[in-house]
Order: structure tokens, then sequence, then C-alpha cells
């Protein structure tokens, strides 16, 4: 909101700058400007240009625009005083449809004056855009195997502020009054929800001060004392849901924030079951001002009347994540998840039970220096109703491409860890317990010939001791060799062609054919004499050679106003052969052929595939397919299939519409192609205000006897997802 100050002080600097543009146009009849000006040239256009000399009045109108860098201003008519003496703009009045902005931010009023002798500026019936970074919203953490269990990546998505003022006035060079305010991220000249304020004063940066408020949402209004607001408000309420469902009865879920200060933010959960009770929650999260370090902790209870069998009626989740960078490279995530039953996140959070997500224990520190790095991890269980693996603890020490001489390339990689398996109670079964030291060494040596082709030999060399129940002191020691060598090229074609309709500037096939031995044929233990804790367990001897063949077509096309090389086809094979098929394959010398496909072919059109066929039976061992057809802004199509062998088809059409700029329609059903039967409909009707979003819907699922129905309002476009871009120079076509 503070770039829109700095608004009020441009517009007095092209008043100023308006004799300039006067003198240029009017040099022959106006003694008032100074065509010798230092200053900058202002742009300036209109239908109608009409002086009056001896008033030392100029007047623009009709379309009038006035310009000068980012800055623009439209209005319907400008008035322009200049002083006596001819030294400059003595005030400056605009009025009818006026609209201002420097490429980020907009003002649009009704009349706007400015007086540069006093300093002071009028504008009536101000309505105010701006765009700011928000600076509340959190980092995201990521999993990531490349830099330990999670990983932190900056997410700063912007929020549009709306405000409209009757009057709006310069008491100071630092101040502004604001009368019958209003303040909004709605941009509609009367929204649904905001604050009214009779009096607000703005200060530099956005911060105002109110009084005389209220809250409304709809025509519901809450009076509030005098407040303080600072750059980064929200809306209160983030999430309203209402709906039935056979499990839950009627519930009604809601969700509020509160703004502690721009890097702390406090979600409170309010929510009323009709068959489980009324569930509450919190979840704070925070972080770093220039994120050294973040995380949130979050909390959800509820007493519930109808558990599930074996289960007491207070159930809870409590779940808490930091992730910290310190000095010297070095970084820490900590991360503690409790919850009283299994079915607690299945029940009262399917969306982050569906993402499948391991709700772990676990501390981890990792420390790099250039490709140098060591880590420590210990982890631990928390739910008896779970089988998991802890780590008590885990240290490794590794070194990534190491240069050495004559231009070969070492890595290595230690670990010293105690594995512990414990299984769910309910399962009584004894514990598994290992220390296991790790050891692998790798020794690869990169060869070019031109650009024909590509050889990467490498050779591993892996010692690992097994320490199996020390109580009983069990020893096993295991060597493992393997040596590998893939061999590749890229052939590509050049095709001048083009298509507006298809958005197509040229076409460039790429083929790049890659051929992969791999013999592990050293390894004095077999996996099926260990216990299988990951995947440096399974280990076994095998001779395989892999073929895979990339079919690539790309094109030059502008992604978002940005020049951009895209796919519009992108095809993978990939088979592997095995040189002893009755040890490595179970007798069959060729493994499955394996496809990926992706087609863009326009804009309008998007095919995935994703394929895997066994030769040695002749028949789809499993496989996805899903294809979307729209029309931007107005339908779309979705059609996928999910198959595996030995398992039901399950296929899906999802259908959306938008009946009307206010109206919207989806259709998503889900049908077992196997059965002849479906497995859930659901339809869902959207109403979109000016500034609320009503999604209206039912659920039917063939193994519930009841439909669900679900009622959704939220805040509409809240907040804009900030995208990051990375460009470089192209080489396509070269």
């Amino acid at each position: 909101m503070y770039r829109v100050l700095l608004l009020l002080f441009l517009l007095a600097a092209v008043a100023g700058y308006l004799d300039t543009a006067q003198a240029q146009e009017t040099a022959q009849t106006s003694p008032a400007p100074d065509a010798s000006s230092p200053r900058e040239k202002v742009q300036l256009s209109s239908w109608v240009k009409e002086l009056r000399q001896k008033e030392n009045v100029a007047i623009l109108f009709g379309n009038v625009r006035v310009s000068k860098g980012k800055l623009s201003i439209l209005a319907d008519a400008v008035v322009v005083w200049f002083k006596e003496d001819g030294s400059g703009v003595s005030e400056i009045y605009a009025e009818g449809a006026i609209l201002m902005t420097d490429g980020k931010n907009r003002i649009s009023a009704q009349a706007a004056y400015y007086s540069f002798e006093t300093g002071t500026a009028r504008i009536t019936q101000a309505r105010v855009h701006t765009t700011q970074r928000s600076l509340s919203d959190l980092t995201v953490f990521e999993r990531s195997k490349e830099s330990g269990p999670v990983a932190a990546k900056k997410a700063q998505p912007e929020i549009s502020l709306y405000f409209r003022a009757e009057k709006l006035r310069t008491e100071r060079p630092t101040r502004y009054v604001a009368e019958k305010l209003t303040l909004s991220t709605c941009e509609c000249p009367h929204p649904h929800w905001g604050i009214r304020c009779r009096r607000a004063t703005i200060y530099p940066g956005g911060t105002f001060e109110a009084s005389g408020n209220q809250l409304f949402i709809g025509p519901v209004k809450i009076p509030f004392f005098n407040v303080r607001f600072e750059p980064d408000w929200r809306m209160p309420l983030y999430r309203l849901r209402v709906g039935s469902s056979s499990d839950k009865g009627s519930f009604r879920l809601s969700r509020w924030q509160l703004v502690v200060e721009p890097n702390y933010r406090l979600f409170c959960d309010l929510d009323t079951y009709n068959k489980n009770g009324t569930g509450s929650g919190a979840v704070f999260e925070y972080k770093g001002r220039a994120y050294p370090w973040g995380g949130y902790l979050e909390t959800y209870a509820i007493n519930d009347r109808e558990p599930p069998a074996g289960v007491k009626h207070y159930r809870y989740r409590l779940k808490f994540l930091h992730v910290q960078k310190l000095p010297g490279e070095v970084g820490m995530t900590l991360e503690y998840s409790k919850t009283t039953d299994q079915d607690f996140l299945k029940q009262f959070f399917e969306r982050e039970y569906r993402k499948g997500r391991e709700q772990e224990t676990y501390a981890y520190f990792r420390k790099t220096h250039g490709n140098l790095g060591a880590s420590l991890l210990t982890s631990t269980r928390t739910e008896k109703f779970k089988t998991v693996t802890q780590h008590q603890p885990q240290v490794r020490a590794y070194a990534i491409s190491r240069e050495l001489p004559g231009g070969f390339y070492l890595s290595a990689a230690l670990r010293n860890e105690k594995l512990l398996r414990q299984y769910a109670q309910m399962l009584a079964l004894p514990d598994e317990e290992v220390e296991r030291h790790d050891v692998l060494l790798t020794l690869d040596r990169p060869l070019g010939m031109g650009q024909i082709l590509r050889l990467k030999p490498r050779i591993d060399a892996r010692y690992t001791h097994y320490n199996i129940n020390a109580a009983d002191s069990q020893n096993v020691d295991r060597e493992v060799v393997k040596v590998s060598c893939s061999a590749s090229t890229r052939l590509s074609r050049i095709y001048r062609t083009s298509s507006k309709r298809l958005k197509i500037d040229g076409l460039k096939h790429i083929i790049e054919p890659q051929l992969t031995y791999e013999n592990t044929y050293e390894n004095d233990n077999d996996p099926a004499s260990l216990f299988q804790f990951d995947e440096v367990d399974s280990i076994r001897k095998c001779e395989k050679l892999t073929l895979s063949l990339t079919n690539r077509l790309d094109t030059r096309r502008e992604v978002k106003e940005v020049p951009s090389v895209v796919s519009l086809l992108d095809w993978r094979l990939q088979i592997p052969y095995y040189a002893k098929p009755a040890r490595d394959n179970g007798g069959e010398s060729y493994g499955p052929l394996e496809s990926r496909l992706e087609v863009s072919a326009s804009p309008y059109l998007t095919i995935r595939s994703d394929l895997a066929y066994d030769t040695a039976h002749r028949h789809m061992q499993k496989g996805t397919i899903d294809a979307t057809v729209r029309s931007p802004g107005i339908w779309q199509l979705y059609l996928g299939t999910l198959y595996a062998a030995g398992e039901d088809t399950i296929g899906t059409l999802g259908l959306s519409a938008r009946l009307s700029p206010k109206w919207s329609v989806s259709v998503r059903l889900q049908h077992n192609l196997s059965a002849g039967r479906y497995v859930s409909k659901t339809f869902t009707l959207t109403r979109r205000f000016h500034c609320w979003i009503m999604e209206a819907g039912v659920v039917l699922e063939r193994d519930k006897d009841s439909p669900t129905y679900v009622f959704l309002i939220s805040p509409a476009a809240l907040f804009k997802k900030e995208k990051l871009r990375f460009t470089e120079e192209s080489t396509f076509l070269k």
C-alpha cells in the first residue's frame, strides 16, 4: 500500500513537468513555460487543447493521456495553472475517469487536485489498487533425497489490496488522511467483506491507523475499537465449509487466521460434527526475517462421541516441524508427530491422508563444504500402532565427484548406523535390531568423442559389516563389486515450419539412444539371508543390458509473454536384457518394456501415458493413460485410466465448464471398467461473487449408503502466487 503514497508525489511531479511539455507544444504562444527546462520530457496527448494565456491556464480534455517512464495518467479533462512569473506549475486539477498507474499500482478517482504552493492534495472518490509481496506466507517444506529428509523452499505470494475513500488529503508530506475509507482484497466497487473506517491516517510504508471501524461480511457488521494495521493485513475468515456425510453427519468447518506480525501467523480451527462432536485446533507458523529458520506447530483435538472400535473418546494429533540454517553450511531439521490412532488422519484430515506422506519423528543435521558433507539422523517411534524403522542413530560422511589426475572422479560414502525395526503392537512380533557399517567407493571416467558418442565407465566397490541382534553377536561381512558403462549419442534435425493455430515457430527433432551395461558380479551374501531394512540390503548378483530411446520434438513458444523452448512430444522407451535370466529374472531374457509419453501438440490438448508391458507373457503389466482437452476459460475435459495386472481397471471422466462469468459446473465420474459399475460420482456447482467463491456439491460413493453434501465458501483470489522464472539464452535452431 505504501507505493500508493508515492503516486501522490509522482502526480505532483507530473504536474510540475506539464509546463515543459506544454512549452514544447505551444512555444510560440505561451509565455509561462520554459522550453529550455532540463527536466525530463513528459508525453502528452489529448483530443482538444485550449490555452488561456492571460489567465496562465491550459485545459486539456478528451481522452487525455500524460505519461513519464512507467507512470501513466488517463483522464477526461486536465486543467493546469502556471505561476505568474513563469517559473512552473502552481496547481493541477484532473477530472472524470482518472486512472493513474506506475506499472505496479493503480489509482482511479473522479477528481484530483494538487497545490504545489501549499503542498496539499485533494482526491475524491479515490479507489486504489496496490500489489505487494506477502511477508507472512511461510516457506514451503518439501522432501528431497539430495538435501535430507526435508528441504525448504521460499514461497512469497502476492496480495492485492484495494481501498476506497470519499476524500483523501495530505496533512503533511509524510502523512495522509482518508475519510470514510473501505479496505478489502476485492476489486469490485462494493465489496462483500472488508473493513470500513470513519477516519484513517496513512503513513509511509503502508501502515495506517483507523478509528470508527466496522468489520463487515455481507450484511453482518461487527464494530470494534480503534486499531493500527500493518501492511500485511489478512482476511480473518480463511475458510468455511459446510456439508453432510454418512460417517460424520452434518458438519461445519471453519478456519480463522491472525497475523501476529509479518513473520508469524496463527490459524484457529473451530469445527462441528453432528455425530462426533466439536473439534478445535491451532496452527502456528513462523520464519526468520531473511529465512535462516522457520517451521510450524499444529494441534487438533476432539472429544469424539463415536470413536472407532478400541479407540478412546479423546482423540488428537500433534505435529511440529522446524528447519534451520546454521553458520558454516550447517542445516538442521526437527520433526515430531503423534496421533492417538491410525484412523485419525483419514477421518479428519482426509486431504493430508491421501497424500500418503508418513508422519515421522526425527532430528537431522547436515554439514556441507563444497562436494564434501556429513550428516546425523536419529528417529524414533511415537505411535505404537505403526511399524517403523528407527535410526539410533545414523552417521554419514560423503564426498561427491572429487577430481583425480587423468580425468577420473572419485565418490565415497561412509555410513555407520544402528537400525531397529519395531512392529505394530497388535502384531506381537519381536523387534529386529542391526548395527550396520557401510563403505561405498565409486570411480568413474567420462569420455567424449566429439559430438558423436559419450561414454561413462564406472566401478562401484562396497563393503558392509552387520552385527545382527547385538546381544548374540552374529557378525556378517559382505563385499559387493559392480561395473557399469553407458554409451549415448544425440541426433537432431531442424524443420523450418510455423503454425499460428498450433503456436509453432520452428521444429527441432531430437533422438537420444543410450545403452547401459551393469554387472554386479561380486556379492558373497544372498539378500535372502539378510533382514531387508532398505535398498542396501537388497543388492544381489545381476548382469543386465538396458536399451533406452528418447524422442523429443521441441518448438519455440511464448509462455506468459516470455519466449521459451517447449516440448511438443517427449517419448522414452526402455527395456532391459538379462545375460543370465535363470538367476536374475525368473528365466526370462527380457524385462518389461516401459514407455513414458507426454504430448502437448497444442495449448488445448495434453496426453500422458506411463505403461509397462510384460514381453514374456505378452500382456500389459500396469499403466496409466490420461488426456486433457481444454478451451481456456470456457471448458475442460479429462479422461484417464489406471490399470494393473490382477486388479480392477479404474476409469475417470472429468468435465468442467463455465456457464457464465459467475457460474460454472463440474462433473467427476469414476468407473470400475473391470466390474462394469461406478465407484463414485461428484457434481459441483460454483458461483463467483465479487469477492467470494461459493461451491455446492454432492458426492455419491458406491460403498456408502448415503451421499455426502458439501457447501464451501471462501474469499476469492485472496492471494496471487508468485512464480519463479529461469531464463537463459536460447540455443534453439542454432
